[in-house]
């Protein structure tokens, strides 16, 4: 019971002092300082005009979705117990000077959810720039690290098919 408090307080200790990007800017900032968030870029051989209308394909078919998850974390005396977990996830696409933006915010929307200060609206948890380049379109992925490698290969398959492919992750 005792250790539980403590890691309890260490994880409230943490969330409070950890900044939550709100903004596509805040996350492209914390990809280079934090452990947590990672950005790789790729280019592809899409025009400008095709990368976009990819990324809104994406947006609209793949990120505008409430997911709900159940996790077993350990089986008690009186059975299995669980954690349920509904995220909402939503999108939108931004054009401003050539660049294409598609922007991921997730809330956790569940029962009994605390949010943290500055947690009220969920979180920017997914940012791909597309930036026209020589030969097509240089493509920089920004995502909550576990999620990268995921979200990359979703972009990456969608511009090579020329339609959405939505991440697993």
């Amino acid at each position: 019971m005792k250790n539980s408090f403590i890691a309890a307080s260490l994880c409230v200790v943490s969330a409070c002092t950890m900044s939550n990007p709100q903004t596509a800017g805040e996350l492209r900032q914390m990809a280079g300082s934090s452990a947590f968030i990672s950005s790789k870029s790729v280019s592809v051989s899409q025009s400008p005009a095709a990368a976009a209308r990819i990324l809104r394909s994406m947006s609209r078919n793949c990120f505008n979705r409430v997911v709900t998850t159940r996790s077993v974390y350990r089986v008690g005396p009186t059975g299995p117990q669980s954690l349920t977990s509904t995220i909402r996830y939503t999108s939108s696409v931004t054009a401003k000077a050539g660049q294409t933006t598609l922007s991921v915010r997730n809330k956790d929307i569940g029962k009994n959810v605390v949010h943290v200060f500055g947690t009220e609206d969920g979180l920017i948890s997914l940012v791909v720039d597309a930036k026209p380049a020589s030969g097509g379109v240089n493509l920089t992925v920004t995502s909550l690290a576990p999620a990268l490698r995921g979200n990359l290969k979703a972009v990456e398959k969608s511009m090579a098919t020329g339609k959405a492919v939505c991440p697993n992750n």
